[in-house]
């Protein structure tokens, strides 16, 4: 299972663009600022999945559920903002 989620390498490397994306969302508005919430989550989940690291080196442990939830949370996010920023975009800018 934690390699269908990309493993730590994918809830890792979100950890810095969602955060900044969702630090945008607070202070610059650029975002809705639930984006930012969600994003805030996603962050949180994603540095607890690095314990994975330090536990059992099978897929039936609990802490491999927080492997998944950081890829579904940090892919939603991205794709929440791509949606968001694109509906924004006016074509005569």
């Amino acid at each position: 299972m934690s390699y269908l989620t990309g493993g730590q390498a994918i809830a890792i490397s979100m950890v810095l663009p969602v955060g900044a994306g969702s630090i945008l969302a607070f202070r610059a508005a650029l975002l809705p600022r639930w984006t930012g919430w969600l994003g805030l989550a996603a962050v949180v989940v994603s540095v607890a999945s690095a314990t994975t690291l330090l536990g059992p080196m099978n897929n039936r442990s609990p802490l491999y559920g927080f492997l998944l939830l950081a890829a579904i949370l940090g892919f939603a996010w991205v794709l929440v903002a791509s949606i968001v920023l694109a509906r924004q975009h006016s074509p005569g800018a």
